[in-house]
């Protein structure tokens, strides 16, 4: 038999004590046997798209180009489904529930600026949450619209589901 031949053989007899080698020769029932761990339950894709968004304290009307615009916002899931902070990819990222912002021009074209601001955990349906967000103005002057609403990464805004966002005009020096 050659060395490669023999190698095989005990391999395959390894195997074979392994499977039957911690056996007393009774066997549990299935149920005491296999463990299971919970599923895990993931974050859905909406259906809904329901918020209520509010300025805490006052909107800022205006702000220098290039400066970083902070601003408080009050949401409410009015939906009917749970906001989930986390998501689904390795990086908790797809599928979750932020707030967002971006800018949009006089000329009414989205700018490339954008702010987020996350959940620290699940909103439930009739919940509220302020969160902070930071967003860089334009450097473009004039009269700009900064646009707030939540998003479902990888999903859509709420706001381009039917949900009211908030707008806030701001001028721009």
């Amino acid at each position: 038999m050659s060395r490669a031949s023999v190698i095989f053989v005990v391999f395959l007899l390894s195997i074979g004590v392994s499977m039957t080698g911690c056996s007393d020769g009774k066997e549990e029932p299935a149920s005491k046997t296999r463990q299971t761990a919970p599923a895990a339950v993931l974050p859905h894709v909406m259906t809904t798209f329901a918020q209520e968004l509010a300025v805490v304290g006052e909107a800022p009307k205006k702000a220098a180009a290039g400066a970083v615009v902070p601003l408080i916002v009050r949401v409410k899931n009015t939906s009917e489904q749970i906001w989930p902070a986390k998501g689904v990819s390795p990086d908790d990222v797809e599928n979750r529930v932020r707030l967002g912002a971006y800018w949009v021009s006089a000329q009414g074209k989205q700018l490339p600026e954008e702010g987020y601001a996350l959940l620290t955990e699940d909103l439930r349906p009739g919940e509220s949450a302020e969160l902070a967000l930071e967003i860089k103005a334009p450097d473009a002057r004039g009269v700009h619209v900064l646009h707030v609403s939540m998003l479902q990464e990888a999903v859509a805004w709420f706001s381009s589901k039917g949900a009211e966002g908030l707008d806030i005009p701001m001028m721009i020096e």
